[in-house]
C-alpha cells in the first residue's frame, strides 16, 4: 500500500504536481536500511516525476509505528510541503 499526501503545488516541466506518494521497496532484515519508491502526480493521477529514496538512518530510528514519519521525511528531503495526508499506511 502506498502512503499518499497532498502537497503545495509544484511545477515540474509543463505539469503541476499536487500529490506525493511512496511505498517501501526494500527493508533490511536488520532494520538498518530502507529504500522507498516515490512519485508525484497531478489531480488526474498522471505521474509527473518518480524516483527512489534511501531513508536515512536517523529517520529509521524514529519510524516506529507511525508510517507518516517516512513521507514527512521524504517531503523534507525533496523540498515538498505536505498539506494533508491522504493515506497513512505503507
Amino acid at each position: 500500500m502506498a502512503l499518499t499526501a497532498n502537497i503545495t503545488p509544484v511545477q515540474i516541466t509543463n505539469s503541476t504536481a499536487t500529490i506525493l506518494s511512496t511505498y517501501v521497496t526494500r527493508y533490511g532484515l536488520n532494520g538498518e536500511n530502507c529504500t522507498t519508491y516515490w512519485w508525484l502526480t497531478n489531480e488526474t493521477e498522471t505521474i509527473i516525476y518518480e524516483g527512489n529514496w534511501d531513508v536515512p538512518q536517523e529517520v529509521l530510528a524514529t519510524w516506529g509505528t507511525d508510517d507518516t514519519v517516512i513521507i514527512y521525511a521524504l517531503a523534507e528531503a525533496k523540498g515538498f510541503n505536505i498539506i494533508s495526508i491522504i493515506t497513512g499506511e505503507l
